[in-house]
């Protein structure tokens, strides 16, 4: 999954979850950054367990999000209207003790989730090659604070291709993305430029994301 930065209104959410009643105001500028902080926010506001997953919406290429809460109390989640618009919530849910999902109905804004899950390696500090570069005894730099120059590599098709143009369009700048590395688990904020896209095989689609270094 990639996660761009737009200029969306993210919105707001009440919580009802018993004897504790609240409401969280996004801040973040990203659909990821949004559900991980509200998820933080509702283990530390209310009772029981919360997370958050993400599935292929196969309709758009995008990703759908869902809310889950189990144990403690019945919950009851209302997203307001900018929050079901960017990130796809419905516009109630009513929970109660034995767990259920609160699922997303249309990708959230600015998320991209390609038929295959999209590669992300070589996300280490690493300084550049030449005269006073990492491949010669001699360098200016200190490998602790080299820059980074991930390789990320995604499958997919037609409509993962349409989707990427459309999410490309929404991004503010400088583009600024998070995306799931899957054999670590862990989320890279990175700074996002040129995408590219080739033929593959079997009406597939080989896509290459340049970028760079830490997203300040």
């Amino acid at each position: 999954m990639l996660s761009l930065e737009t200029a969306t209104d993210y919105g707001s959410i009440y919580v009802d979850c018993g004897a504790t009643v609240d409401t969280y105001t996004f801040t973040g500028t990203d659909a990821y950054s949004c559900i991980r902080d509200f998820v933080a926010w509702c283990n530390d506001t209310f009772t029981g367990s919360w997370s958050w997953t993400w599935s292929r919406d196969t309709l758009t290429g995008g990703a759908l999000l869902a809310l889950h809460h189990s144990g403690g109390s019945t919950a009851e989640v209302t997203p307001d209207a900018a929050a079901q618009a960017a990130l796809g919530f419905p516009d109630f849910w009513d929970e109660f003790n034995d767990g259920h999902d609160f699922a997303g109905v249309s990708a959230a804004v600015g998320t991209w989730c390609p038929t295959a899950r999209i590669a992300v390696s070589k996300h280490a500090r690493l300084l550049g090659s030449g005269d006073a570069g990492g491949s010669r005894s001699v360098r200016p730099g200190v490998p602790g604070i080299a820059g980074q120059n991930p390789t990320i590599d995604a499958i997919g098709t037609a409509l993962d291709a349409a989707r990427l143009t459309a999410v490309l369009a929404l991004a503010t700048t400088p583009r600024r993305c998070f995306l799931y590395q899957t054999h670590t688990g862990l989320w890279r904020g990175l700074a996002l430029g040129a995408a590219s896209r080739s033929a593959g095989d079997d009406l597939l689609y080989r896509f290459s994301l340049e970028t760079a270094g830490e997203a300040i």
